[in-house]
């Protein structure tokens, strides 16, 4: 597959999104969200339109409660979110901002779509159900919740032990059970964490390009949720207020061994109406989840400008980038039935995957040219 053939099937992949002709539409009335027909007849028919359109309502409404700690000011852009396109994540948040508002029951059954749609990790969602059943004096249903957290694999034994939402059973025999089984000398949480997330990420064999399997670059089905974003850099920092926001996706496990791990996840700006700027990075974490290095991998800066990459077996790491000619100026023309006439190499970059995780630059006669 040429390099132009390849960006051109990446825009009309999302054709749907910004020419223009095809528009989101409403697949879930905001008073039908919490019907488990409804809802599985919407996800039937969710298009690549309705998760952009999803997604700002999501990151417009995550910004309002986190950000901004207006809960209440941002139900109504959850409930539009999950409108366009019922997720777990988007239910999952509508859930935490109802808890902090202490609505149990709405709460409940926000939960309970976002695991009927296979929300993950899983033991944080039971594990603010327990939350939610503690201070709403359900204890059944909270030791309940909390057993299914600890199966899971929560594991953060001194959060269970202070946190005085689960003050309404803290103290009860079945509570000192569940805590004695499951969790009986261990504390920890950031590694079971970063576990989880590495766990979800697809292993890959080198050598691994993007041109190669481009179908492993973003992945709109393949979400990295905000609970991940210590170990994500950028996401942490993301303002969800701004009218452009950013999106993240699994990618690739690249090498795992027993001092470090090189994970690769894609970011896409959410923008509507445009060709969606998308990046892959290369992260090396310690076996805790620190992370050491990171180096952009590929992506599409612009609509004329991108990059791809190639990490071989032997951990070198080749960056091409390149300029697009396109026909007419998409910037002022647009996209649709414009096309790419030509495409340039205008750099070649090399590194080195080092014994600490690092990714150290090499000058082009340190690399082996040769090697795929």
């Amino acid at each position: 597959m040429s390099i132009a053939l390849f960006l051109s099937n990446c825009g009309s992949s999302k054709k749907d999104v910004w020419d223009g002709k095809t528009k989101a539409q409403v697949l879930l009335p905001v008073d039908s969200i919490y019907d488990y027909s409804a809802l599985n007849n919407a996800v039937k028919k969710i298009k690549p339109a309705n998760r952009l359109a999803g997604s700002r309502f999501f990151l417009m409404a995550l910004g309002t409660y986190r950000n901004k700690k207006n809960p209440q000011s941002s139900l109504g852009m959850f409930k539009q979110a999950i409108s366009y396109y019922p997720s777990g994540r988007a239910y999952y948040e509508l859930g935490n901002a109802l808890l902090d508002l202490r609505v149990h029951e709405e709460a409940y059954n926000a939960y309970n779509m976002a695991d009927e749609l296979d929300y993950k990790p899983k033991f944080k969602l039971f594990y603010n159900q327990a939350f939610n059943m503690s201070l709403a004096g359900d204890s059944a249903r909270a030791l309940e919740y909390l057993r299914r957290a600890l199966e899971g694999g929560y594991k953060n034994k001194a959060n269970l032990l202070k946190d005085k939402d689960l003050n309404n059973i803290r103290y009860t025999e079945d509570f000192t059970i569940l805590v004695t089984k499951y969790l009986s000398g261990k504390d920890v949480g950031k590694k079971a964490m970063f576990t989880l997330l590495e766990n979800g990420f697809p292993k890959v064999n080198l050598p691994y390009s993007i041109l190669d399997h481009p179908e492993k670059a973003y992945n709109d089905k393949k979400i990295i949720n905000y609970d991940f974003a210590d170990f994500i850099p950028g996401m942490q920092e993301s303002s969800y207020s701004r009218d452009v926001e950013d999106e993240y996706s699994y990618t690739a496990n690249l090498v795992m061994n027993d001092t470090f791990a090189v994970l690769a996840f894609s970011k896409m700006e959410v923008i509507a109406d445009t060709l969606q700027p998308e990046s892959t990075y290369l992260v090396s974490y310690d076996l805790n989840g620190k992370i050491i290095d990171t180096l952009q991998f590929a992506g599409r800066q612009s609509s004329k400008e991108f990059k791809i990459g190639i990490f071989n077996k032997n951990r070198q790491i080749t960056l091409k980038e390149y300029k697009n000619t396109w026909r007419d100026d998409p910037d002022s023309k647009g996209y649709v039935g414009n096309a790419i006439v030509k495409t340039d190499l205008l750099d070649v970059k090399y590194y080195k995957l080092d014994n600490t995780g690092n990714f150290k630059k090499i000058q082009p006669e340190q690399a082996d040219i040769g090697s795929r």
